[in-house]
């Protein structure tokens, strides 16, 4: 065998592998793309891939023996099949930048202009060239320019992509610059006999004219992997924010159903769940309108409500931060007011109900009184006792304002 047959092996072999490794790539990523449908830019990568692939496979039957046979025939079939090895390179560099646009949201109504008028022309180009240049090489070195911008273009998406920011982004911008290098230095080494003399006879220019397809093959794979790991990424970002979201709307329900809607206060069940801290003093006031039933009878629930959620307001307006309020069921409210004792607690909710202001009700005023009785919640002290102790003052005190009345 020859050297000039020895190397044309070479280069098929590493053709072969080339179009097996970029098939098989097509192939997994479609697989992994029937679970991530609603991700179009992993479709627009998938799809890059199948056009690679196509390309390729158009190269090896474009060099095989019944193409290769008879002078007749020879051009025309060369021709068809280097014009679909251009148009799937040239569409494997578009659908790498539309989804690297896609990912990084960078598809504006300008960015998506003149990525339509860039692929038309390249797509036109792609396929006239080889109608007029027969020569693979001159082929070759013509789609150098559009792998070198493809990838410089996707590389600088990725990095400028600060929110965006992890290994998978990073991985990709140095595959992408990677694949740039490498286009532009077979373009250099094709392009310029200057600079493929300097380096013929070298182990760098014998790496580049032999063993290019592997190269090639190299950096494709390393890209689909960055790829896989961009979707992995981006399906663990998307579970973290449904996480955070799950969070939230689980605190909301529970917030609604440890609240009183009516009055905003907090209801029985928020109560039961209060757990006292190990303080000296913790007051429990229990309260109860005075004439929520006289307003409801002369003017209506609606008005009752009113005086209800007028009281919860005062009371919230005046006491501090953590002392709570409890709306126990109809005109029954509780209070824990920490590190207070029942005379300073009773004195304070008292000085609140007579400062508050007036609440009207189509133009008739409602008087906001009401009855308490409070209690220490000594530690360790039941809350149903301690409640209970409260009640019987409270209930005292509204006999004692209903003699006063009369």
């Amino acid at each position: 065998m020859t050297p000039e047959q020895a190397q044309l092996l070479e280069s098929q072999i590493g053709l072969l592998a080339q179009t097996a490794s970029a098939t098989s790539m097509a192939v997994l990523l479609l697989l992994l793309r029937r679970k991530h449908r609603g991700r179009t830019f992993f479709h627009l990568w998938c799809m890059a891939w199948l056009s690679l692939s196509i390309a390729l496979m158009s190269l090896v039957v474009s060099s095989s023996a019944w193409v290769t046979a008879g002078e007749m025939t020879t051009v025309t079939w060369q021709e068809l099949f280097y014009a679909i090895y251009f148009l799937g390179k040239f569409g494997f560099y578009l659908l790498l930048v539309a989804g690297t646009l896609r990912f990084t949201r960078s598809e504006t109504k300008r960015a998506r202009l003149a990525f339509h008028i860039t692929a038309v022309v390249a797509l036109l180009f792609a396929a006239a060239l080889p109608c007029f240049q027969h020569n693979l090489t001159t082929l070759v070195r013509a789609q150098a320019p559009a792998a070198c911008v493809a990838g410089l273009l996707c590389a600088h998406l990725f990095w400028r992509q600060h929110n965006l920011r992890s290994f998978g982004t990073r991985y990709c911008t140095l595959m992408f610059l990677a694949m740039s290098a490498l286009w532009f230095t077979y373009f250099m080494v094709l392009s310029f006999n200057d600079v493929a003399g300097l380096l013929r006879g070298s182990s760098l220019y014998g790496a580049l004219t032999h063993y290019n397809s592997y190269f090639d093959l190299l950096v494709q794979q390393l890209l689909a992997f960055g790829f896989v790991v961009l979707l992995l990424e981006q399906g663990r970002r998307e579970t973290d924010l449904a996480h955070v979201k799950l969070l939230a709307a689980h605190e909301k329900l529970r917030n609604v159903a440890l609240q009183d809607q009516l009055t905003g206060a907090e209801n029985r069940l928020a109560l039961r769940e209060y757990q006292r801290d190990e303080l000296d003093k913790c007051a429990l006031v229990a309260c109860d309108l005075d004439l929520l039933k006289d307003v409801n009878d002369q003017f209506g629930h609606e008005a009752g409500d009113q005086l209800l959620s007028h009281f919860v307001a005062v009371l919230r307006e005046g006491l501090r931060d953590y002392d709570r309020i409890f709306r126990m069921g109809g005109d029954e409210f509780v209070l824990i007011m920490p590190t207070s004792d029942p005379a300073d607690a009773l004195h304070r909710v008292r000085t609140l109900l007579q400062q508050a202001p007036t609440s009207t009700w189509r133009e008739h005023t409602l008087r906001l009184t009401a009855s308490l009785g409070a209690v220490n919640w000594s530690k360790g002290a039941d809350l149903q006792t301690t409640l209970h102790e409260a009640d019987q003052l409270m209930y005292a005190d509204k006999r004692s304002n209903k003699a006063t009345r009369r």
